[in-house]
């Protein structure tokens, strides 16, 4: 799954990045972002790329809590998420994704990231604001971890590149690769004990 995430400053140029003309945009930049916090979202319209923001998660009166992540091997049988499907798909920017691991009687945090001044793009739907959720909404799409994740967790964010990137903002219902260069660092020593996931 994921529960945290960040991302840090950065300088992004939508034609670099994504080889469309968005020009240089801006996100909202944090280094630990956490569930119901405001998120940055792209997103491909008949203006062209924009940049908006959501809540992160998702009410239902299912459940507790929001939901934040939706499986990409369920989305289309899932009542939640198959009316965005197709429509309102984005991407989420993103510099690191954490993950807590049980070792010995502690779980330690470990950062995922794809390198310094890099940043990945997560496979998102969203939802426009409403009267019961008047930020509206957006859930990150995961996916079985790759090899080099598994050790830690077997799931993790979809995280898509150039051409998936591009086809999954225009709502492509193929089923998109996940892309996987980056590094595993443990997070901060003094602090190994995971957090309440909602704090």
């Amino acid at each position: 799954m994921c529960g945290h995430f960040a991302l840090d400053p950065v300088n992004y140029d939508s034609h670099d990045q994504l080889g469309m003309d968005g020009g240089t945009l801006s996100f909202r930049t944090a280094s630990r972002i956490r569930p119901t916090e405001s998120i940055s979202l792209l997103l491909s319209g008949p203006s062209g790329l924009t940049v908006e923001q959501r809540r992160w998660g998702v009410d239902t009166p299912q459940a507790s809590r929001p939901v934040i992540n939706a499986r990409l091997e369920t989305l289309a049988e899932r009542p939640l998420f198959r009316p965005a499907l197709g429509h309102r798909q984005c991407l989420i920017p993103a510099t690191a994704w954490f993950e807590w691991r049980v070792e010995g009687r502690d779980k330690v945090g470990y950062r995922f990231s794809p390198g310094a001044g890099s940043f990945w793009h997560f496979a998102g739907l969203w939802w426009p604001p409403s009267e019961a959720q008047p930020q509206g909404g957006a859930v990150i799409v995961t996916c079985a971890a790759v090899s080099e994740v598994t050790a830690y967790h077997h799931r993790m964010p979809l995280c898509l590149s150039g051409a998936s990137a591009r086809a999954w903002l225009d709502g492509e219902m193929a089923v998109p690769t996940a892309s996987w260069q980056g590094k595993v660092q443990p997070m901060d020593p003094h602090r190994p004990v995971q957090t309440t996931l909602f704090d």
